[in-house]
């Protein structure tokens, strides 16, 4: 969207500039000069909305990005483990040699995009924040590799589901679910901004 909204204000700017200049060739013509006039008027506030758009788009939706560090990964359970009673298996220390690094690329209209490190390989990622709570969001994930022992579970995708918590330093809630190729994996990681 960043990109989309760069070329429409670069296009109507580069029209404004050529009408304007045409405004001064053909200033002897009035009617021809008002209504260059009228069009580059409408120009520019289109150039105006674009641009206050853009703004608010960014101070309202761009607030997660940057690096961010996996401080936590557990996965789902098929049934509640008797000694902790919960459903998740904690799996943060199987994850000590992968890089916990994940960044953050803030792509415009509640968009980001990055990737990540798993046991298994490198994934890539996409989130959609909602709208009505900047706070909640949707995505999917896949793997572009697998390292050798995984690679006989390719494709390997699915989906996330996030929460951001507004703490300082900021978390970030990130549930998993595989779609491809079991629908059986499922949990979830804290992502905190560094």
């Amino acid at each position: 969207m960043l990109k989309r909204k760069t070329i429409i204000i670069l296009f109507l700017l580069f029209f404004c500039s050529l009408f304007v200049f045409m405004v001064y060739w053909h200033s002897e013509c009035e009617i021809l000069s008002n209504l260059l006039l009228g069009i580059i008027a409408s120009f520019l506030t289109i150039i105006i909305l674009e641009v206050l758009d853009f703004i608010y788009d960014f101070l309202e939706f761009a607030f997660l990005r940057g690096n961010y560090k996996r401080i936590k990964i557990e996965n789902g359970l098929d049934n509640r483990d008797d000694n902790t009673d919960r459903k998740y298996k904690d799996m943060t220390v199987d994850y000590d040699k992968v890089n916990p690094i994940i960044k953050l690329k803030y792509k415009g209209n509640g968009q980001y995009r990055g990737d990540l490190d798993y046991k298994e390989g490198h994934a890539n990622f996409t989130i959609n924040l909602n709208k009505e709570n900047k706070h909640l969001g949707k995505g999917i994930y896949f793997y572009l590799f697998k390292h050798d022992d995984y690679k006989k579970y390719m494709p390997d995708q699915g989906k996330y589901e996030i929460v951001v918590e507004k703490s300082m330093p900021i978390r970030i809630y990130v549930y998993f679910n595989n779609l491809i190729p079991s629908r059986l994996a499922y949990g979830y990681e804290i992502w905190e901004k560094l």
